[in-house]
């Protein structure tokens, strides 16, 4: 027998207005304990409302919801995120739809954030790259708005995604550097709590396993997709009297930073170290020496995400999208043989 909302508010202890209200982001007269309790009993019941009804009622406001777990970096030093607005910002136009850009996200609050999205005129929403613990996406199968994760691939759940294969992109790097005769390669890695990080992390370990490699801790240094920890870490690590031949940066701007750290230091780039990243921004073609990298096609994952949300909106219902893109290397300047 399905679970009812009639059940969810009986367990709860609440009204079914109560969870009617929470579930559709109306919220704010209710303390956080009524609140976490409904959804916790939403969890728990596995309650899913019947999207295809509620969304009949709805009309279709011709906006697309955007939001991005960042905190700390402008969108004009994100060029992830930028790329992928681009993206869909062209899918939208084409469809005559526009974007509305949520405020960052902090940590543990996120789910408040649903009364934001819910009580806003948009027909769907984009969450780029959410932390691994942020209950979001999730919380919005509960509701009826469409909505779809970019940035980290969630398998075994209804939750819709696009990301690229960042294990396989990581194992394509490390090939790459041992095919180069690099046998001493260290991690610049990304951020510990990013799905994306720990996957390019262990295509990492998995290269090295392969060609019975040392996997030495001391070569594996968490950047959270930084340049400036890029620069830090990467200078530590070429200081070493043993320092790496190769550097596997988990992003181009870490490698941007590598490549700084190497030039201060007076290390040619690739002649005594060879450096590659990881997505393939626009600033990596211009770099010096241009680096190589693992590319990912992020204007395409935005215009793919902004299609399907167009496409809920247009049949009013949801059909989940589950998307692993594969990445390809670009070579340009900065590995060489050893």
């Amino acid at each position: 027998m399905s679970i009812t909302i009639k059940d969810v508010a009986r367990e709860a202890g609440v009204s079914l207005g109560t969870v009617s209200n929470v579930l559709n982001g109306r919220n704010a007269q209710y303390n956080e304990e009524t609140y976490q309790r409904v959804m916790q009993v939403v969890r728990e019941l596995d309650y899913h409302p019947n999207r295809h009804a509620r969304s009949l009622a709805r009309r279709t406001a011709q906006v697309i919801g955007v939001s991005f777990a960042e905190q700390e970096r402008s969108l004009s030093g994100n060029p992830y995120v930028a790329d992928i607005l681009d993206g869909m910002m062209q899918s939208a136009s084409e469809n005559g739809y526009n974007l509305t850009l949520f405020t960052c996200l902090p940590s543990g609050k996120e789910s408040r954030y649903l009364t934001q999205f819910l009580d806003r005129s948009i027909d769907g929403l984009c969450l780029i790259a959410p932390a691994l613990l942020n209950p979001l996406p999730k919380d919005l199968l509960l509701t009826h708005l469409p909505a779809i994760v970019v940035g980290a691939d969630y398998p075994e759940t209804a939750i819709s995604w696009i990301d690229v294969n960042n294990e396989e992109g990581a194992r394509v790097a490390m090939e790459y550097l041992v095919e180069h005769g690099h046998t001493r390669i260290a991690h610049l890695a990304g951020e510990p709590v990013q799905r994306s990080a720990l996957l390019r992390h262990s295509g990492y370990c998995s290269i090295l396993a392969k060609y019975n490699l040392t996997n030495d801790p001391s070569f594996v240094h968490w950047c959270d997709y930084d340049k400036e920890k890029g620069y830090h870490y990467a200078k530590h690590l070429l200081k070493r009297s043993d320092r790496p031949t190769a550097l596997f940066a988990a992003d181009d701007l870490i490698a941007l930073g590598a490549l700084d750290a190497a030039r201060e230091l007076g290390l040619r780039v690739p002649e005594e170290v060879s450096v590659i990243g990881f997505d393939d921004i626009p600033k990596a073609q211009d770099a010096h020496p241009p680096l190589t990298t693992i590319r990912q096609p992020m204007r395409e994952i935005g215009m793919r995400a902004a299609e399907w949300l167009i496409k809920q909106a247009a049949v009013k219902r949801v059909e989940p999208l589950q998307l692993l893109i594969k990445p390809s290397l670009v070579e340009r300047g900065s590995v060489a043989r050893v």
